[in-house]
């Protein structure tokens, strides 16, 4: 990823810091960031995996854990632009040279595992790209728990205190603790620790 693919895509991702997942599968307030809120998972960013990734997976996403589709959305979006995920299903065109390019960027040019789980994610970075235990802008960071990855985010900035500034989906709006579901995109301040780096 360049430096300008990366800046435009932390301007997409901070676009939807303050968002909250819906508390009913309703299309026509997935654009919108805080009204009927609720803890069920369904989210624009699932809606949107859904219609970007019908052609050649056609499991629903929407309304599963969602921090990583947060990312493919913030990804697809850099590219093709904000979508509009009110809409009916089967009529948005998907723009492929958006797809093709987050297919590369998350797995080699393979879209099957863009939505899927975070070990899916560090799985296809640890065979194709870099991993690290420094953080850098515009990086992805992969959650560990008892050495399993359980959560995702993209570093926003490196801080002089030795901290990072992060922005995640499907995190708790509030406090520092990793939340991965807490329902809202936020913005958080981590420490380096029992985390690996996802290099872009």
């Amino acid at each position: 990823m360049t430096d300008e693919e990366k800046k435009l895509m932390l301007s997409t991702a901070r676009s939807w810091v303050g968002y909250l997942e819906k508390q009913e599968r309703e299309y026509s307030v997935y654009e919108e960031r805080t009204s009927l809120s609720g803890l069920n998972n369904w989210t624009r960013f699932g809606r949107l995996a859904d219609i970007v990734l019908y052609c050649v997976d056609r499991r629903v996403k929407d309304g599963y854990a969602w921090c990583a589709m947060f990312i493919l959305a913030v990804l697809y979006e850099t590219k093709a632009g904000r979508q509009d995920c009110s809409v009916p299903a089967g009529t948005m065109p998907v723009n492929n040279a958006a797809r093709q390019w987050v297919a590369d960027v998350v797995n080699g040019g393979t879209p099957l595992t863009w939505h899927a789980g975070v070990a899916a994610w560090l799985q296809s970075y640890r065979h194709r790209y870099a991993t690290s235990d420094k953080p850098h802008a515009g990086d992805f960071v992969v959650y560990l728990k008892d050495g399993k990855p359980y959560h995702i985010g993209i570093v926003e900035e490196v801080n002089e205190d030795g901290t990072f500034t992060t922005i995640e989906g499907n995190t708790s709006a509030t406090g520092s603790n990793v939340e991965p579901n807490g329902g809202a995109v936020a913005r958080k301040t981590r420490r380096v620790k029992n985390v690996v780096f996802l290099c872009n």
